[in-house]
């Protein structure tokens, strides 16, 4: 995943998935846009006017949080609540 910010545009990008490439998009709503790979599954966002959508620095408050991952996608896996 990689998220870049074009201060110049105002322009946010987050790419899902670098190792697709993109041969669509869709608008989601006036300035933000889903780009799709070949299946129509979704591989990245982009956001346009981002200050005004989140804040004058848009990547001041980027937090990356980690959740355990099931082994194999076809066995699911319930997580435990923290106590």
């Amino acid at each position: 995943m990689r998220i870049t910010y074009d201060p110049e545009a105002d322009a946010l990008a987050i790419l899902l998935r670098e190792d697709l490439q993109c041969d669509g998009s869709t608008d989601i709503e006036e300035g933000v846009t889903a780009w799709l790979d070949g299946g129509g599954h979704l591989i990245g966002l982009e956001i346009l006017d981002a200050r005004e959508r989140l804040g004058p620095d848009p990547l001041a408050c980027v937090s990356i949080e980690r959740y355990p991952m099931p082994a194999s996608r076809g066995k699911t896996r319930r997580l435990k609540a923290a106590r």
